[in-house]
């Protein structure tokens, strides 16, 4: 079971092959947040003053992804298991399915507007509030 053939555990044999540590988790929780981490250092070497737009993105970016890290880390908690359930069920195949006919339908009313008032560049944004409100 858990001894490996030459009598060692495969967790102590795995420290010497660094491809064992990229795994589905690492790639789609850490890697994204690491990145990420690093270009918003990176853009700060040097900058005294406010931050810029861009350096705002990615310090939002880097706390929406902690955010998801700790709920994909939360799974395992009785508290987690719900917050889970209640994701599967949003991204079930029905909800899928009506948000791809709603976005269809929305898409084809704002392109009808666009071609209506041609200047108007806000008028997506009015549709959404319209949408929602």
């Amino acid at each position: 079971g858990l001894i490996h053939e030459q009598g060692r555990p495969p967790s102590l044999h795995a420290l010497w092959r660094p491809l064992n540590f990229l795994t589905a988790s690492f790639l789609t929780t850490e890697l994204p947040l690491m990145v990420v981490k690093v270009v918003f250092l990176c853009s700060t070497v040097g900058g005294g003053g406010a931050m810029s737009e861009f350096q705002q993105g990615l310090l939002t970016t880097s706390t929406v992804l902690q955010c998801l890290k700790l709920i994909y880390t939360l799974r395992v908690t009785y508290v987690g298991k719900r917050i889970t359930t209640i994701l599967l069920a949003f991204f079930s195949g029905a909800i899928c399915e009506m948000m791809f006919i709603v976005s269809l339908a929305f898409s084809a009313v704002n392109l009808a507007f666009s071609i209506v008032k041609r200047n108007s560049s806000w008028s997506m944004l009015y549709l959404y509030k319209g949408l929602l409100f």
